[in-house]
């Protein structure tokens, strides 16, 4: 059994890996060619108002799995950021959020501070630019965000893999019983469960 964790988490990693580089490849053609052609910075930043405006409003975030699974909840509730998710080994993620997240380090507006003090590395976004200009409707989710920012990566996981079964039309047993399949190493308790699904439906209510 150990092996078999092993060889799928070396594929996903792999897939993972191959699809990024690809994706860096083409956006920084993109981009490359935008800076060539003289565009102005604050046209080239529209692709990147939701990410930069959130950092702003969080102040920071902590772990690159944060970050992922909160521009997730917010997209689930419509908050208007563009990247495309599917599920992957962490539950909901976004190639072009990684990529774009690097494309905002090269371009010195954010930046990625790794710590490595720990066991694993951990790493914090923050945003480098004064954005006053920049806003793109997230304001009024300022609440929304600092609660989400506040919870773990291990909760918000869950939260998200909730958001993305239930989107594919599954029940709450459904769903749990799927958890456990899927997320059997993380071991989620019932009292776990109970508390994303709790979670959720005060943020549905508007009660977050």
């Amino acid at each position: 059994m150990a092996n078999i964790y092993s060889i799928t988490i070396s594929i996903f990693q792999k897939e993972k890996r191959e699809k990024l580089e690809y994706l860096w490849q083409k956006r920084q053609r993109k981009f490359k060619h935008l800076l060539f052609e003289g565009i102005r910075m604050k046209g080239m930043l529209n692709d990147y108002y939701s990410i930069i405006e959130l950092l702003r409003i969080a102040g920071e975030i902590e772990g690159r799995k944060k970050m992922q699974k909160i521009v997730y909840i917010l997209k689930s509730l419509g908050v208007n950021f563009i990247e495309d998710f599917y599920f992957h080994y962490y539950g909901p993620y976004s190639d072009t959020l990684t990529v774009k997240l690097e494309e905002l380090k090269s371009m010195n507006i954010i930046e990625e501070i790794k710590d490595e003090s720990g066991a694993f590395p951990k790493y914090t976004y923050r945003l480098k630019i004064e954005d006053n200009d920049i806003k793109n409707g997230l304001e009024k989710y300022r609440s929304l965000i600092d609660i989400l920012n506040g919870q773990n990566a291990r909760f918000l996981e869950l939260v998200a893999t909730v958001i993305y079964f239930n989107r594919e039309g599954y029940s709450r047993e459904e769903i749990c019983e799927k958890v456990k399949i899927v997320k059997s190493d993380k071991n989620y308790t019932d009292d776990e469960m109970d508390s994303a699904f709790d979670f959720l439906k005060e943020i549905y209510d508007g009660k977050i």
